[in-house]
C-alpha cells in the first residue's frame, strides 16, 4: 500500500494522538492505492501473450511435421552416415512420396552438396591498397 501524492493525509482524530502506532498503519481510506495492481494487470497480459505464443509455436511445429512428414535434421543426419534405423528409413521413404517434395529437395540437395568433388570456390580476396 502506497500513498497518493496527490492527496492529503487525513486528520488524526483525538483518540489517535498519542498513539505510537499512528502513521504506522495507514489508513483505509480512497487516497491509498495498492500500486501493485497495474502490475498485477502488466504480468496477466505477458502471461496470455506468451500463452498465445505458445500455442502459435505449436501449431507451426505441427505444420512442420507434416510438411515434413515426421523427418528431422537428426533422421537427415543419421540417413547420411549411415545410422537410420528401419523405422527412419521407412520414415524417408514415405517422406520421399510426398507430392510437395520437400523432404526430396533437401536430400537431393544435400547429396549433391556431401558428393561433389570440386571443393567450393570462394572469392577472391584482394588485400586493400
Amino acid at each position: 500500500m502506497f500513498r497518493d501524492p496527490e492527496r492529503k493525509r487525513p486528520e488524526t482524530s483525538k483518540t489517535d494522538q498519542g498513539n505510537p502506532i499512528v502513521g504506522l498503519i495507514p489508513p483505509a481510506d480512497p487516497g491509498y492505492h495498492d500500486l501493485a495492481l497495474p502490475q498485477r494487470a502488466d504480468a496477466e497480459k505477458a502471461a496470455q501473450q506468451w500463452q498465445r505464443l505458445a500455442v502459435e509455436l505449436r501449431q507451426y511445429r505441427e505444420g512442420q511435421m507434416r510438411d515434413w512428414q515426421g523427418v528431422d535434421e537428426a533422421l537427415i543426419a543419421r540417413h547420411f552416415l549411415g545410422a537410420a534405423t528401419a523405422e527412419d528409413q521407412q520414415k524417408l521413404q514415405a517422406a520421399l512420396q510426398d507430392p510437395n517434395g520437400k523432404v526430396a529437395r533437401c536430400l537431393t540437395m544435400l547429396e549433391e552438396l556431401l558428393t561433389d568433388p570440386s571443393p567450393l570456390e570462394s572469392p577472391s580476396i584482394k588485400p586493400h591498397d
